[in-house]
């Protein structure tokens, strides 16, 4: 990367990270250690994160919260920034005010926002909450090619 003279904007992406617990927090502990450390090797900015899918998170809002703050500390020696993404199809936060929530009680600087704009269609979120974002805290946006088709 280095060499070819292309600059990496960010990292994709870190899966099924928070609510896990036990062995399987272990695990992804160590996975997202390890996308840190090659974010660092292409000097990615930032890494993003999605919202648990999986079927072992638990639907606990401050042991989301807790990895999320503990995943943005372990980023901070490294440089990078954590973008996290409320996934439409997500298993507990699966919106845009979710993920916010969660971004917002985790309260690190290196922690911020990822808005697909397929997921807040796919959710019909009404634009204005958009206006609660603080805009400093959003990290990533992603304009998606997908076609939606009218009611």
């Amino acid at each position: 990367m280095r060499d070819s003279g292309l600059r990496v904007s960010g990292l994709q992406v870190l899966r099924d990270f928070e609510g896990l617990t036990g062995q399987l927090h272990e695990y992804k502990i160590d996975v997202a250690k390890s996308m840190l450390e090659m974010a660092r090797a292409v000097r990615a900015p930032l890494l993003l994160v999605c919202s648990t899918t999986s079927a072992h998170a638990v639907d606990d809002f401050d042991t989301q919260v807790a990895h999320l703050r503990k995943l943005a500390m372990l980023a901070v020696p490294l440089g990078v920034r954590i973008a996290f993404e409320g996934l439409s199809w997500g298993r507990f936060i699966d919106d845009v005010p979710g993920a916010w929530a969660a971004v917002s009680a985790a309260d690190r600087a290196n922690l911020g926002l990822a808005i697909d704009s397929f997921h807040l269609l796919a959710k019909e979120t009404p634009l204005d909450v958009l206006d609660e974002i603080d805009p400093n805290k959003l990290f990533f946006v992603q304009l998606s090619d997908f076609m939606w088709s009218a009611p």
